[in-house]
Order: C-alpha cells, then sequence, then structure tokens
C-alpha cells in the first residue's frame, strides 16, 4: 500500500525526472533523452523507451492496484462469496469464478479512464524525454502559435479517448457476471 500511496502522491514529470537523475545521471545506464529511432535498431529504441513507459505507467498501476485490491476485497464481502466457502469450494475457484469476475468490472472501468492520464501524461514526459511523438508535436505547435496542428491532435486525442472509452463499456457488458435482461 506504500507504493500505491508513493505512486499516486508523485505526478510523472517529477517521477521522470527522479529516473533521469537516477538512471542516467547517476548510474549512466540509460540516455537522459532522445530517441534514436528504429533505424537504430531494436534494442536502442527499446532502452530509449523504457524509461519513459516507467514515468508513464508506474503512477498509473499504482492508481490501479489500490482500486483492484479494494474492489477484490469488496467483492470477498459479498453472501455470494461466502455462499461458495461454505459450500466447500476450494479458495483459487472462489477467487477465480465469484470473485475476480466481479471485481473486474470497476478495474475495468478505470483503466478506460487512465487512458486519457496516460495521453495527458505522454505530453509532458515526452518533453521531459525529448522523445517525438503527439505530445511533443502538439507543445511545439502551442509554443509556436499554430492553431491548426493543435487543433487536429487534440481532435485526434479526444477521438482516441472516446473509442477507447467505448471499448472499455463493451468489455464491461461482456465481463459482468450478472446475467443480462432481454428488453
Amino acid at each position: 500500500m506504500a507504493f500505491g500511496q508513493m505512486g499516486i502522491a508523485v505526478p510523472g514529470f517529477w517521477f521522470a525526472i527522479l529516473l533521469i537523475l537516477l538512471f542516467s545521471v547517476r548510474l549512466g545506464w540509460f540516455s537522459a533523452g532522445g530517441f534514436p529511432g528504429w533505424e537504430a535498431g531494436a534494442g536502442p529504441a527499446l532502452k530509449a523507451l523504457l524509461l519513459p513507459a516507467v514515468a508513464l505507467a508506474l503512477p498509473e498501476a499504482a492508481i490501479l492496484a489500490r482500486i483492484t485490491r479494494t474492489a477484490a476485497l469488496d467483492t470477498l464481502r459479498e453472501e455470494y462469496v461466502r455462499t461458495a466457502v461454505a459450500k466447500g469450494l476450494p479458495r483459487r475457484v472462489v477467487l477465480r469464478r465469484h470473485v475476480l469476475p466481479n471485481a473486474l468490472i470497476p478495474v475495468a472501468t478505470i483503466l478506460g479512464l487512465q487512458f486519457s492520464f496516460l495521453v495527458a501524461g505522454a505530453v509532458v514526459v515526452e518533453n521531459v524525454f525529448t522523445l517525438p511523438g503527439l505530445g511533443r508535436l502538439l507543445y511545439q505547435a502551442i509554443g509556436q502559435h499554430d492553431l491548426i496542428v493543435v487543433q487536429s491532435v487534440v481532435v485526434l486525442l479526444a477521438v482516441t479517448v472516446v473509442a477507447v472509452n467505448a471499448l472499455v463499456d463493451i468489455a464491461c457488458a461482456a465481463i459482468d457476471p450478472r446475467p443480462r435482461v432481454m428488453a
């Protein structure tokens, strides 16, 4: 839980700066920024993307871990779980068939909402690591007052977020273990 609380409290850009200070400046394992391109090979390209990916994913993973834990604990208190345990079902069966499907609904919803935070965080993290991408393009277009590019990128990102949330709604309907009522 301490990891989760720290991940929630530390903003992505600050975490990115701390990663650069530790792994680039102090240890020298990674470059402080830039992207060599895929022409340099998959190894150098993936190595350049590792720290930004961690900087984006770790705060979101902390939130997701807390939501998953809370959803699982809430589901464990339900009557049908106690009934399954009282019937003598093994713990792994109870967790797999009764707890997990019901706990996945809020987790899937939060995953969809986190996508928009990842997109917003990518704008900042791409600039911290000087990576080429839509976030950096948007940042540079704002700085140059290029309204057409800003509008285009914002519309593209908004459509992507709406599409991801629609897919999450479909996934939630598919994983919802409650019986569906026919209209």
